[in-house]
């Protein structure tokens, strides 16, 4: 995993252990602090508590963890317009070692993933907004020294799409997660598409807010999973990441999904 940012809010089991390397958590992201998005995990691995129902707010992404035995999930909210502090990253006490990462409105990889046919109909879907969606994570994920991912298949990154489409049309946040096979999922829900020029601008404010603020909290000691569930689920040990962006209708809101394999 946005112009005028909608709250997601939903429901999420905390981890145990948040500060391990990438091989401790999966999370898909509903996170109910000021953060960027949405994270949602399926831990097959590390113990979590009871489920946690978080609060919505104007400003945030969601997050969401599962377990093997189930997922609890809270509808997100129809708000559109991100708040002007709650959607960016701090800009002192925020900071991390990854805040030099360039927010460059293309991407820096020698070949272009060609646009699926649906993105092709989509003016807010720029050329190239995948492979930027790839290439800041790895170069967030190199900052720690964790091995580069790669571009899940054609099929899945569709499937992203058609999932943040379902999540959209029914205001959940996570609502489909699992449906593509996914391990997790960070999302940014209900932005308007007047809130940044395209999918690449949209896609580098999310994955800065969830990797650099919530890095820097667990810097600082937090542990609430609800915090930081994004962070977590872009340094984990996953091998491959699907970037689907939905577009409503009358082309005025996006939804996007992160799903990692």
């Amino acid at each position: 995993m946005k112009k005028g940012l909608g709250i997601l809010s939903a429901t999420f089991l905390l981890l145990a252990l948040i500060g391990c390397d990438g091989s401790g958590t999966n999370a898909n992201e509903f996170s109910s602090d000021s953060s960027s998005g949405n994270w949602y995990d399926n831990n097959d691995d590390d113990e979590v508590d009871d489920v946690v129902d978080e609060e919505s707010s104007s400003s945030e992404t969601d997050s969401y963890e599962i377990d093997e035995d189930g997922v609890d999930e809270e509808s997100s909210s129809s708000d559109t317009t991100p708040s002007s502090s709650g959607m960016e990253s701090s800009s002192s006490s925020m900071e991390s070692s990854s805040s030099n990462v360039e927010s460059s409105t293309s991407s820096t990889t020698s070949t272009t993933t060609p646009l699926l046919d649906y993105e092709l109909t989509q003016p807010f879907i720029d050329e190239g907004w995948r492979d930027e969606c790839l290439r800041l994570l790895n170069e967030y994920r190199a900052t720690e020294d964790l091995e580069p991912m790669t571009l899940a298949d054609a099929e899945k990154q569709q499937c992203a799409i058609d999932q943040a489409a379902a999540d959209m049309a029914e205001g959940a946040a996570h609502g489909h997660f699992g449906d593509c096979g996914e391990s997790a999922q960070n999302s940014g829900p209900n932005f308007s598409t007047s809130w940044k020029s395209n999918a690449t601008g949209a896609v580098q404010y999310y994955e800065m807010s969830m990797w650099e603020k919530e890095k820097a909290l667990v810097e600082q000691g937090v542990t609430d999973y609800k915090k930081i569930g994004h962070y977590l689920n872009m340094k984990n040990s996953y091998s491959k990441v699907a970037c689907g962006i939905a577009i409503s209708a009358d082309r005025k809101t996006g939804w996007f999904n992160m799903n990692f394999y």
